[in-house]
């Protein structure tokens, strides 16, 4: 969810549009400014690399959930898991997204899990199985979901929507689609919570 864009040049840029704060716009223009939506994605990270405070994490992320204000948490993995370099099977990802979900729910958080879009990179053609993964992981545990790689997927020409690396989206057009989809989720939950305040 870091948000990086490959530009026409090669070069990558951090997007000021990216799903997060597409997501938070939405979510403000329905609830107010009370709702915010914090982005700690970090380029090139991993589901395990969060667990572990590596891969640019400075904290575990038992000691960073718990003392976290956030009352949900959504994961956006599978992509850089799934890079043959990283050499994470999907298994080891199963294990250790439901070894995240479990410390993310006992800190006393709502877990909402989220597919990865599609990429179009070779390198990445494990992909389906890790999006497997996290759709049985949300199916077991009863946890809400976001569907993005299949209906991305059945978009017109979707590979347009990708930079040269065929992984990075190429613009904002992407991430306006993801947060599209994580609000019709997500804004349910957040109902609900402020029903209860």
């Amino acid at each position: 969810m870091h948000g990086t864009e490959q530009l026409p040049d090669g070069s990558y840029i951090i997007a000021s549009n990216s799903a997060p704060a597409d997501l938070q716009a939405l979510l403000q223009a329905t609830y107010g400014a009370t709702v915010t939506v914090t982005n700690n994605g970090l380029g090139g990270s991993t589901v395990a690399d969060r667990l572990q405070a590596s891969g640019g994490y400075s904290q575990w992320w038992k000691d960073y959930v718990a003392t976290d204000s956030a009352q949900i948490v959504i994961e956006n993995w599978g992509i850089n898991d799934s890079n043959p370099i990283v050499n994470e099977t999907p298994a080891q990802f199963e294990a250790d997204l439901l070894a995240w979900v479990q410390l993310t729910q006992q800190a006393g958080k709502i877990v909402v899990l989220e597919e990865p879009q599609p990429v179009c990179n070779p390198s990445f053609s494990a992909l389906p199985q890790y999006v497997q993964v996290v759709d049985n992981v949300a199916a077991q545990l009863g946890l809400p979901l976001v569907q993005q790689y299949q209906y991305i997927e059945s978009l017109p020409n979707w590979q347009s929507y990708l930079g040269a690396d065929c992984t990075h989206p190429a613009d904002d057009r992407l991430y306006q689609i993801k947060a599209q989809r994580e609000y019709a989720v997500l804004a349910p939950i957040v109902q609900s919570l402020r029903a209860g305040i």
